[in-house]
């Protein structure tokens, strides 16, 4: 019975305190809504009370709470000891001077040259730049060519009224090409090089783009250090692209061009008389996860007329991305001097994925002659990247070409590459191995090392060591020793 009026008087205390706490919840939600209604930036909790809050009678500190400054409040920051005195517009400047030597075959080439260029930015005229070189070289079929070089002024981010945003060329320039038509997955159309002028007009809030250029065209020279020749014809392009729609884009580019460019009995370019004008179209539509484009060319040369059409369609499925298309271009067709894909016709297909560590891709394409004298038959590719760590990652790809019908028939290749980059204190190295096949050539392989030290900053120095046997053709299989280093630092 004792311990039965504990247990009573015990349960009859705990009642007691569960009524006194939910009277003391139902009084402060009357009180706060009479004194402190939600939206009172200096509410205090312990209002309803009448107590302190804690931490405010040395208890308990309050409790954080997130407070927003105001602008005119904050107290300036101290300078940065870093931070530059010269308030002035963006600018630099470089100097180059490069001297090279190199033996192939027998036959010896050296270039030493300057290279120099530099930029500044204008509040009114953009930013403007200017890069050149001047140089000598033996390289070109063994005889000294004498000084020459190129130059090359930029203007970029003028502002115009209306919005338009325009940018000028003036010296060596490409040719220009609408974005839209850059764009392309399975074929590409090169830009003509040229000495002359080009111009760009672009509107970026209605996604409109005009553009031009004009000048001689002709082609670059030199091994180490690049310069330009000019040739006997003229070049002229003018291009546009606009927004239908939100989700549709379209582009046009006209190019004429005097004489064409081939390769001479020693492989180097080569001017051959002619014209050639043609023109290219083309419309792109924009999914949030697909994307397709179609594309039609024609072209009138002296060769003939001609024309062409392909698409190409892009599917992103998570880590996945799907690409395909299809094409048909004529014999004899043309853009511009340089040669491009022409007299095939058939499809492909390309699967890539990358997540976490793995990156890998693959595709297979089917290549059909349309006269019947060029190739015929499968092209396969695949490539792997594993990125094992933070410093070491690995893979390889591999290639092969199976001929059914054409000049080729009969004839297949493959080829091989295995690949492992590392870094470590002593900087970035890569070894690779390369291995070509085929049933009408020889065996090719080579392994190389490259390897970028690590230096202080303003300086920089790679070196590069390869050994292999490479078929060089009529004169047939030799090895191949390679040993280059490449390096600089800032004055």
């Amino acid at each position: 019975m004792k311990l039965q009026r504990v247990t009573l008087r015990r349960t009859g205390l705990a009642l007691g305190a569960w009524a006194f706490v939910l009277a003391l919840a139902g009084a402060p939600s009357a009180g706060r809504a009479a004194d402190a209604p939600a939206d009172d930036s200096d509410y205090d909790p312990f209002r309803a009370f009448d107590d302190a809050a804690p931490g405010a009678g040395g208890g308990e500190p309050a409790p954080y709470r997130d407070r927003i400054i105001a602008e005119a409040a904050l107290e300036p920051l101290p300078p940065d000891e870093d931070e530059l005195a010269d308030t002035s517009a963006p600018r630099a400047a470089h100097v180059e001077l490069v001297t090279s030597h190199s033996r192939v075959s027998g036959e010896s080439t050296d270039e030493y040259g300057i290279a120099f260029g530099g930029f500044r930015d204008f509040e009114d005229l953009g930013a403007i730049s200017l890069e050149g070189v001047v140089f000598r070289s033996d390289s070109e079929r063994g005889d000294d060519q004498g000084w020459r070089g190129s130059a090359t002024a930029l203007q970029r981010g003028l502002q115009m009224p209306g919005g338009w945003t325009v940018n000028n060329g003036l010296g060596v320039l490409n040719t220009p090409l609408p974005g839209l038509l850059q764009e392309q997955y399975r074929f590409f159309l090169p830009s003509v090089p040229m000495l002359g002028l080009s111009t760009e007009w672009s509107q970026p809030g209605q996604g409109l783009t005009w553009q031009a250029a004009a000048g001689r065209g002709g082609v670059f020279n030199g091994g180490l250090i690049s310069g330009f020749e000019t040739g006997d014809g003229n070049v002229a392009s003018a291009g546009a692209q606009w927004n239908w729609s939100p989700q549709w884009d379209g582009a046009v580019s006209l190019l004429a061009t005097d004489s064409r460019i081939i390769p001479d009995s020693q492989g180097l370019p080569d001017f051959q008389n002619g014209q050639t004008h043609a023109v290219v179209m083309g419309n792109r539509w924009r999914g949030a996860r697909d994307e397709v484009s179609i594309k039609v060319q024609a072209s009138d040369a002296d060769a003939g007329q001609a024309a062409g059409t392909w698409f190409d369609a892009r599917a992103n499925r998570g880590a996945w991305t799907h690409r395909y298309g299809g094409y048909y271009l004529e014999p004899e067709l043309a853009w511009g001097a340089w040669p491009i894909n022409n007299d095939v016709q058939g499809g492909y297909y390309r699967l890539d994925f990358s997540r976490a560590r793995w990156n890998w891709n693959a595709g297979i394409d089917r290549i059909d002659s349309i006269s019947g004298a060029s190739f015929d038959g499968w092209y396969g590719n695949g490539f792997v990247r594993y990125q094992a760590s933070s410093r070491l990652g690995y893979g390889g790809g591999l290639s092969a070409r199976e001929s059914s019908g054409g000049v080729d028939a009969g004839d297949s290749a493959q080829s091989l590459q295995l690949f492992a980059d590392s870094q470590s204190r002593w900087g970035q190295t890569r070894a690779q191995y390369d291995y070509s096949r085929s049933d009408t050539t020889r065996d090719n392989w080579e392994i190389t090392v490259d390897h970028a030290l690590r230096m202080r900053q303003g300086s920089r120095l790679s070196v590069s060591a390869g050994y292999g046997e490479l078929d060089n053709g009529n004169f047939g299989t030799s090895p191949s020793l390679t040993l280059s280093t490449y390096g600089g630092f800032n004055l």
